[in-house]
């Protein structure tokens, strides 16, 4: 019998609903966002959910005494394209990804279980897409999930885990999304939240060459 991959076994036995958010979300890009059917398992939004969550996210960090709190953002007057909030692949491009990377990434839950371990999915987070290459010298991972922790609380983690790998960081609010990035040579992150009327923070995760 052929091994079944976790990440995909997880995605298919998962319950399943509508995304009620998603309802409204401009379809104009929507060939860019790999064919979703915009479906995805209930996010589990209790106290308990959030501080298990938030206490897993120390863990990862090495200890809460690594959250170390994120200063104010420099704000960026130009806002994302519509097609960046939506498409982690479109993100990808503007984070400096090598364009053939890009153009090589296949959609597929296997690649939520494949982020690097200095940039995993934030813990208990609900992935809604997820894409990445390994083609020749590719090491591209993209995903976009959602969390019921705030969005701060994320990107703290984020920055812990940049200060962990070496990474500079760049911290900056543009429109109502506040973005961390950094890169070293051919090491790029970026990490893109914004808020959702429903409260739950989206994240956009990219990675490249690590």
């Amino acid at each position: 019998m052929p091994e079944r991959d976790p990440a995909t076994i997880q995605a298919l036995g998962d319950q399943i609903m509508v995304d009620p958010d998603l309802a409204r979300q401009n379809e104009a890009n929507a060939a860019l966002t790999g064919g979703s059917d915009h479906s995805i398992p209930p996010v589990v939004a209790t106290r308990e959910e959030i501080a298990d969550a938030r206490l897993e996210a120390a863990d990862l960090a090495g200890g809460s005494r690594n959250l170390v709190a994120l200063g104010k953002p420099r704000a960026v007057e130009t806002p994302l394209a519509e097609n960046v909030r939506y498409s982690v692949l479109e993100l990808a491009k503007v984070t400096g990804a090598p364009s053939a990377c890009v153009e090589a990434a296949g959609f597929s839950a296997r690649w939520a279980g494949r982020m690097p371990e200095s940039f995993p999915i934030y813990p208990r987070g609900n992935t809604i897409e997820a894409a990445g290459s390994d083609d020749g010298r590719c090491a591209l991972r993209a995903v976009r999930f959602l969390t019921p922790v705030d969005g701060r609380a994320v990107l703290t983690f984020y920055a812990a885990k940049a200060r962990k790998a070496g990474l500079p960081r760049s911290h900056f609010l543009q429109g109502d999304s506040e973005i961390l990035r950094g890169s070293v040579g051919k090491k790029i992150y970026i990490v893109h939240v914004s808020q959702r009327p429903s409260g739950l923070s989206e994240v956009g995760l990219v990675t490249s060459g690590l």
